[in-house]
């Protein structure tokens, strides 16, 4: 008899897939685009993304003081946990910018 995966189990690959810098850069350059967002900045974020091969390699740069992924975040009503682990409920509570209506 096998037994149900946990929920945890289950979506496991998902979220780890989910957080890999790939995925990561993904979403800057998405919300980079929707937002015309200036493209060094951009830069800055993909740059701090790409120094890492794993987000629990740079998860305390991200929010260090002055980190580029922090500061693009912040200035532009970014949720770090969509950013970073792709959460859809985060991307749910983000505040839209007009243009995008």
């Amino acid at each position: 008899m096998t037994q149900t995966p946990t929920r945890a189990e289950f979506l496991g690959p998902f979220l780890a897939a989910a957080s890999e810098p790939s995925a990561v850069r993904a979403r800057i350059l998405l919300i980079g685009n929707e937002r015309d967002i200036v493209q060094e900045e951009i830069d800055r974020a993909l740059e701090a993304v790409s120094q890492a091969e794993t987000v629990g390699d740079w998860s305390c740069e991200i929010l260090a003081e002055g980190s580029a992924i922090l500061n693009l975040a912040i200035k532009y009503d970014i949720s770090l946990d969509w950013l970073i682990t792709g959460d859809l409920r985060a991307l749910r509570r983000m505040k839209r910018p007009a243009s995008a209506w």
